[in-house]
């Protein structure tokens, strides 16, 4: 059993060999170590930062969920910044096929190569939006503001007329309020999705 003190010292590789095992520490360090890397790397393809934000958080999901594969990779660095590169070039083909085709309803082509991996992320991502849903509604509008917008806590309090301090609390109280609600799902899932890269 690896201490956490040693944990910190892996190398990309062993952590990767770890996390294939379902180590979670050794995920938390991966990704604090790359978090903000993959942040920026991101936000120069797409260049808003909500949208990065979210392309972050998804890559690192589908890491965890694909993680049986990962003791085979031999360059953990190259490799996340790869799945950062793909996801931000679909989220551009998206929303440049959204411009183009906003009057169709179905993709059947998207529908057809939906993957299991695609399938989870849907599904924790429908979690959160219903945990979200159940929140009071300032506490929701604090939150989608902050984790959504990607406004920082001075921007969330000029939008909706409250103090800093009361944004703080709102948003304290609804990270906890959804924390509680999938309190019964994979705690690194939690981990992935209410972590903000940039830590506002």
């Amino acid at each position: 059993m690896v201490s956490d003190n040693e944990i910190v010292l892996l190398s990309d590789k062993e952590l990767f060999s770890q996390i294939a095992l379902g180590d979670e520490p050794s995920f938390r360090i991966f990704f604090d170590r790359y978090k903000v890397k993959l942040y920026y790397f991101v936000l120069h393809i797409v260049k808003l930062p909500a949208e990065t934000e979210e392309i972050v958080q998804d890559v690192f999901l589908r890491l965890w969920i694909s993680r049986d594969v990962l003791a085979d990779v031999n360059n953990p660095g190259t490799y996340i910044f790869v799945m950062a590169r793909n996801r931000s070039l679909d989220h551009l083909k998206k929303a440049a096929a959204d411009k183009q085709m906003r009057a169709v309803v179905v993709n059947f082509q998207s529908d057809k190569n939906f993957t299991e991996e695609d399938r989870a992320v849907k599904e924790t991502r429908q979690l959160l939006e219903k945990a979200i849903h159940k929140l009071p509604v300032q506490q929701q509008k604090v939150y989608r503001l902050s984790r959504e917008a990607g406004l920082n806590r001075a921007e969330v309090a000029e939008q909706l007329n409250i103090s800093p301090n009361t944004v703080r609390n709102h948003l304290s109280d609804a990270l906890s309020n959804i924390r509680n609600y999938m309190q019964d799902n994979d705690a690194i899932l939690l981990l992935i999705l209410l972590t903000p890269v940039l830590g506002k």
